[in-house]
């Protein structure tokens, strides 16, 4: 194995040499596609935002919920739920909803559900309410 001449032999050297030849230009290449994703006629890149917020903002929640001292089993399933109803309003012509809905899936086998199920339908602060 030899090394090359024009090969860096250290980090400090690859890093000047790439702040004095591509840097302005890799700048310039992603300033123009966030200006075109931006300035996009057909509203995809602000449409998938909102989508895209639409599922964390279930699955934030979830975490806040859950993490909290008085968290038990019936909010466990409220949070599947949720997210599971979040996942099912994703047009189905989305590509992400398929791979959402076959992450959630596989996440939802691994669950003993009967469990989250039961104390859902015993918790008196649950009763009579729908999802």
């Amino acid at each position: 194995f030899q090394m090359e001449e024009d090969f860096p032999k250290n980090i400090s050297e690859t890093s000047q040499s790439n702040k004095t030849s591509g840097k302005q230009n890799d700048r310039d290449v992603i300033k123009l596609a966030i200006l075109s994703l931006l300035n996009n006629d057909d509203d995809t890149f602000y449409a998938n935002c909102r989508r895209i917020a639409s599922i964390i903002k279930p699955i934030k929640e979830a975490i806040h919920n859950l993490e909290s001292r008085t968290a038990n089993l019936a909010d466990c399933f409220i949070s599947i739920v949720k997210l599971a109803a979040a996942i099912n309003r994703i047009p189905s012509n989305n590509a992400f909803r398929e791979s959402a809905i076959n992450v959630f899936n596989k996440r939802y086998t691994e669950y003993d559900i009967e469990p989250y199920l039961l104390a859902y339908l015993l918790h008196p602060g649950y009763r009579d309410k729908l999802v």
